[in-house]
């Protein structure tokens, strides 16, 4: 199985996410994605990059070796897209229990007569 994940935020020296995306019932899917950047002085960088119905090409580049490699699309190839963080737009029983005590605590501690 082969990933792209992407830091919190791209800047001068890493760029990550999708160069382009497009789906259309006539021509399906097309996209081109991927992560890649390197230190300020040059010596290390590296990426992720995916482009639909071509390839995924992933390197990495140090002073002392370069590892590529290059997976090629096919009429086998599957594409899954999966979000990597879940978020519950409701709030669960043990947050609402923390919230209830902290209410009770504060409302316990300004009922408290001042000395």
């Amino acid at each position: 199985m082969d990933y792209a994940a992407c830091a919190a935020s791209s800047n001068a020296y890493y760029h990550c996410g999708a160069d382009s995306f497009v789906f259309s019932p006539n021509s399906g899917l097309s996209f081109s994605l991927g992560e890649y950047g390197g230190d300020p002085e040059g010596w290390n960088s590296g990426g992720h990059l995916t482009e639909t119905g071509k390839l995924s090409y992933d390197y990495r580049i140090t002073p002392y070796n370069t590892v590529e490699h290059h997976l090629l699309w096919n009429e086998n190839t599957v594409l899954s897209m999966v979000s990597a963080s879940a978020v519950s737009p409701v709030p669960e029983a043990p947050a609402w229990a923390m919230l209830a005590a902290g209410l009770g605590t504060v409302g316990l501690w300004r009922r408290r007569p001042a000395a």
